[in-house]
Formats: C-alpha cells, structure tokens, sequence
C-alpha cells in the first residue's frame, strides 16, 4: 500500500504525542467485501484494490502536516488527525467516496467498493495503540450492524455490551449443550370459529446471571456463531418431544410450527435428520409446519427448491414466514412451493389507519388463494386490526389480542 504499517504507524504517534499534541481524532476504515472480491477476482486483484485505496488516501493526506494514515493489514486502513472537530469529520466522511477517485472508479473494479468507518478521541478514548485499535474495532463492530456507511464514534457503553454478548455466548454454548432452553408454544386461532389451529413453537432462554434474555438478543448471537445447527437440532428436538402432549391438549389435528434457521435449512443431509428423527419418534410429519424467511431463497435457490420438495412429498407442510418485511418477492410464490404465507407484524401494524396498507394486505391475500396458499396475521394486537382482517380473505391470526406465548412442559 505504499503506507507505513501499525508499528511505524505507532512510532510516528508516540513522536507527535511527545511533542505535545493534546486533542486528536482517530479513525478506523474497513473495506466492505474484500474476501468477495478475493474469491471472484483472485487474491492479486483484491491487493491491487488495497493498493489503490492506500494511493487515494494519501492523496487526500500527503500535504497535509496534522494527518497521519497507515496500513493496519488486510482490509483495514487507520487515520491520525489533529486540530479538527468530530462534527468537521463526520461532514468529511460523508462527501468523500472511493469511487470517484478516478483509481477506483465501479468500472475498474465491476461494483462500487463499499467501506464502514469508525473513529475515537485521543486522549479521551484511549491512551495508546493497542488500546486504539480494539476500541475501534468495537465502534466497527456496531458499523456492521447498519448497512449505511456513515462513522460510528466509540461509546464506552458498546464495551459493556460486547462483554455481554461475550458471556452470553459461553453461556449458550453450555445451554445448547445440555438442552437448557424452553420452549412457549403461541396459538394460530382461526377468527370465524374462534378454534386453535396451530401453534408455534419459540424457543425461551433464562440465566441466573441475566435472568429472562430476549430471543432477539440470543438468536444473533447463535446466528452469528457456530451454534446455529446445534441450537436448530437442540429446539427441533425438544418440540418433538411435546408433540405427543400438544396432540392431547388441542386435538390431532393441530399442527406445530418450527422456525428453521437457513443455515439449518442448508446443513448437509437436513432433510434425511428429520425424516429420521420423525420415524424414530413415531410423529406424523402432517403434523408439522417449518417456517422459513426469505433470505434462505437468496443463494442456492435450485438447492432449496428440491428440499423444500422432499419435505412436502414427505407430509411436512413449509411456511414464508416474515412476508412483507424483507423482499416480498413473488418469485417465491409463483413457484408454489409454500403451504402457508406468515405476514409480517410491521406490514399489519398500520392497517386499521392506513387504507394504503389495507389494500396492499388485500391484494397479497387474494394472490395468496390464487396460488392456494393459505395465509396467517402474525402480530395482531387489537380488535380495530382484527375488524380490518375480517374484510380480507385471511382468517387464520396470531398475536396477543387471542394468545401469547406460553410455556407448557418443564
């Protein structure tokens, strides 16, 4: 890159902070993506991109006596900057652009290159280098979970919150382990008989340290580790075990849904686990439904159409859950692959207020019946939604106005 790397990077601060400098500002930039550009391109081009990228930040550094920038290797580039402001930077971040520098141009590269960039106060933050970068690294940490580029200054609070999410995961482990979690089953009510026609079945988690934590603290954290098909197979198991219970308490015709994870959903030999395990156990399989959302569908679609279709030629009925929050694509729908389609709680929320939102809730149910899907309202919470749903041919709800979700077996 044609850049001083972290240990010259180090001395070059170590002799501005002798010679005085009190206040300055560093920031973190990570290029988006590089492993990508790797695989398509080769490992030569991705270093040519480094390369460019280290070019065009000297560019906008070389003349300027109060800005250091340096290579910390692989995708990360680190900026030293005195006598500015964070407001001044953050105006800086948002006009500049890799790509229109004429050395990284999309056409050069064949996609824009994307960044996240994080930043701290010197002295304030941190005191030295090693304490710098893993602050920064923190402040990067929480730049990933947004898909905007904009800077994300370091908060002491997003440390507590990393150790949290550190202990939590040594806790989960042990958990998915030993099978420490409980399962609260939440009714499908059908609201012309006012009848229980499904349940599903969501995984709860408590600790003596945190007490009752939220399932959308804990499932990011599986999701994001190698947790996930363990955790998949842990609850799948448990809700197999209830079967027989559930079958008892609301009749044989019940059906219990699953979410399933899509690296689950992927994992080689799925379908032949469960059929197994469905043997094994003596369940029927048309007593189950698995709820799948949309991402899995993004990749490997041929993949996912065959085991989708193994499932369904095995009496296991495949739900799209969360439609109406993320793509909501009909390409899934025409391809009939589906028994059901889960609207989402977002897309429901407004539609007692919102004509807008009524008529489009409309329009999907219709298309729905035309393909023979049957549709359910996930999230209704009040009788002006309820009304609202009469008038559309969705009549199967699940939200807290019937049911929330209870834990019934220990």
């Amino acid at each position: 890159t044609h850049l001083p790397n972290r240990h010259l990077f180090d001395k070059l601060i170590q002799n501005r902070i002798s010679s005085g400098v009190s206040e300055s500002l560093l920031l973190l930039i990570n290029l988006k993506g590089l492993k990508v550009i790797n695989a398509l391109h080769g490992i030569e081009f991705g270093d040519q991109i480094l390369t460019l990228t280290g070019c065009v930040l000297k560019l906008y550094t070389d003349e300027k006596q109060d800005i250091l920038v340096a290579s910390l290797g692989g995708d990360e580039f680190i900026i030293w900057i005195e006598n500015s402001t964070k407001l001044k930077i953050e105006t800086a971040i948002v006009n500049f652009d890799l790509n229109n520098n004429e050395l990284l141009t999309p056409d050069r590269l064949g996609h824009r290159l994307q960044y996240r960039v994080s930043g701290l106060q010197f002295p304030n933050d941190a005191t030295n280098l090693d304490e710098m970068i893993r602050k920064l690294s923190i402040a990067m940490n929480v730049a990933r979970e947004g898909h905007l580029t904009k800077l994300v200054w370091f908060q002491a609070g997003m440390e507590l919150k990393i150790e949290r999410e550190q202990k939590l995961k040594n806790y989960l482990e042990k958990a998915v382990n030993h099978s420490n979690f409980k399962i609260a089953y939440q009714e499908k009510v059908d609201i012309t008989s006012k009848e229980t026609v499904g349940l599903e079945a969501l995984a709860r988690w408590s600790l003596p340290e945190f007490g009752e934590v939220s399932p959308e603290e804990f499932i990011p954290i599986i999701t994001n580790s190698d947790l996930i098909v363990p955790f998949g197979k842990c609850i799948f198991e448990k809700v197999i075990s209830h079967i027989p219970r559930l079958l008892d308490l609301y009749g044989k015709q019940i059906k219990i849904s699953i979410n399933i994870s899509p690296i689950f959903f992927l994992y080689p030999n799925f379908n032949e686990y469960i059929i197994h395990y469905l043997m094994d156990h003596k369940i029927d399989p048309k007593n189950l439904i698995f709820e799948i959302t949309e991402d899995v569908f993004l990749d490997e679609i041929e993949t996912i159409q065959k085991i989708v279709f193994e499932l369904r030629s095995k009496g296991i009925s495949v739900s799209l859950d969360d439609f109406g929050k993320g793509y909501s694509s009909l390409h899934y729908m025409q391809k009939r692959q589906f028994d059901e389609l889960k609207i989402d709680k977002s897309f429901l929320d407004d539609i007692a207020c919102s004509d807008r939102n009524f008529l489009l809730l409309e329009s999907i149910c219709h298309l729905a019946d035309s393909l023979g899907l049957k549709t359910i309202a996930e999230g209704i919470e009040n009788e002006e939604q309820l009304l609202r749903l009469k008038q559309t041919t969705c009549h199967v709800v699940q939200g807290y106005l019937y049911s929330k979700p209870q834990i019934l077996f220990d």
